[in-house]
């Protein structure tokens, strides 16, 4: 998150700001652009993957569906690491992630990995402690 940013959330909630600002660590973020067998798209989304030594593979830990530029990770020339700052739902959330990668493809590869680790069994993205009034 820039510091401009933040400064701006500070000054827009005196007093004890409220817990809205989250912070995430993934090892890899997939952009997917899903499309139909027609070549049409679908939809577009981020895929957020964990490595795990033991399975020594990528296991999805969280996904959300793209829907503002604000959440493509960019890469930072300084350190390598993509980051991307957005608001999810009511809370503003930055994701850092050691890689990324960009696929087009006519399956949802989102869904196939639910037979690696099912959609309850994913650790997701930590919530706020409270939401914005």
């Amino acid at each position: 998150m820039t510091t401009n940013l933040f400064l701006l959330i500070v000054l827009a909630f005196p007093g004890d700001p409220p817990a809205i600002a989250i912070s995430s660590h993934i090892d890899l973020v997939e952009i997917n652009h899903y499309h139909d067998y027609q070549g049409r798209p679908v939809f577009d989304q981020l895929i957020y993957y964990n490595w795990d030594s033991n399975a020594r593979r990528y296991n999805v830990a969280a996904w959300r569906l793209l829907k503002d530029d604000s959440q493509v990770p960019i890469r930072n020339p300084e350190s390598g690491a993509y980051s991307a700052t957005w608001f999810d739902g009511k809370s503003l959330r930055t994701i850092h992630a050691d890689r990324r990668m960009e696929t087009w493809t006519q399956h949802d590869p989102e869904n196939r990995e639910r037979v690696y680790r099912a959609k309850g069994q994913r650790p997701d993205f930590a919530r706020p402690s409270r939401e914005l009034p």
